[in-house]
């Protein structure tokens, strides 16, 4: 019956252990195993600690025995969102807005707030501003 990877890694790193003994180079065999010792068992503590905070596939995060939350996976995107007369940094697919500082998107703002009144004064004129094609 054939190895699996990792078995064949692992004996390789007796074989080697063993050699390295054979050559009285005790030191060195030592820390080769030690150091295996120290990566199988950081891999048992995550693989029990994600079986521990992971349910139902992944999809929820359990944190003691009443918190539950949802894993989102969605792509996220930075976006700017006007909300009254201040703009927001939006995180799409979440509900976390922030206002935003800054005294040149304030400009900017006075600056767009007169063309969509011009714009609109031409709308309300009868003035057709539809692109044509």
């Amino acid at each position: 019956m054939p190895f699996s990877p990792l078995t064949r890694y692992r004996l390789k790193l007796v074989e080697i252990i063993e050699r390295l003994r054979g050559l009285k180079d005790s030191v060195k065999a030592d820390d080769i195993d030690a150091k295996f010792k120290a990566a199988r068992d950081q891999a048992i503590r995550s693989l029990r600690d994600k079986s521990e905070i992971y349910e139902d596939g992944g999809n929820v995060i359990k944190l003691g025995p009443r918190h539950r939350f949802s894993v989102n996976t969605q792509e996220l995107d930075l976006t700017i969102l006007p909300r009254g007369e201040q703009l927001y940094l939006h995180l799409t697919g979440t509900d976390y807005q922030e206002p935003i500082e800054s005294d040149e998107l304030e400009t900017a703002k006075r600056v767009i707030g007169r063309s969509r009144l011009n714009l609109n004064h031409l709308k309300s004129t009868g003035v057709n501003i539809s692109p044509t094609l």
